[in-house]
């Protein structure tokens, strides 16, 4: 299974615009990502970053993209925040995930 989908990193300074990142996700952590991650999700990742390159079919044009395939993934939305409506709106779990 491979989930893809981007977050919003926050800038330094208050005033900045967030940094929007590519991730691609593999696996068992790509169902988690699935099931459990939701706009609006707090998230923390870690991977490698890769530069993706295709030839866009209507332009022609030679197209890149920088995309984090994802290693680890955290959910740091609490199960107070699924409960409470604050939060994505996915099933609580009691229980860490595995990876």
């Amino acid at each position: 299974m491979v989930a893809e989908f981007s977050i919003a990193v926050d800038g330094r300074k208050r005033d900045s615009k967030p940094l929007w990142l590519n991730l691609k996700i593999w696996g068992k952590t790509a169902e988690v990502a699935a099931n459990y991650v939701r706009k609006g999700s707090k998230v923390a990742v870690s991977g490698s970053l890769e530069s993706e390159t295709w030839t866009d079919r209507a332009s022609g044009e030679e197209k890149s993209k920088m995309v984090l395939n994802v290693k680890e993934l955290t959910l740091l939305d609490s199960r107070r925040d699924d409960l409470g409506g604050g939060g994505y709106g996915g099933p609580a779990f009691d229980e860490e995930v595995p990876f």
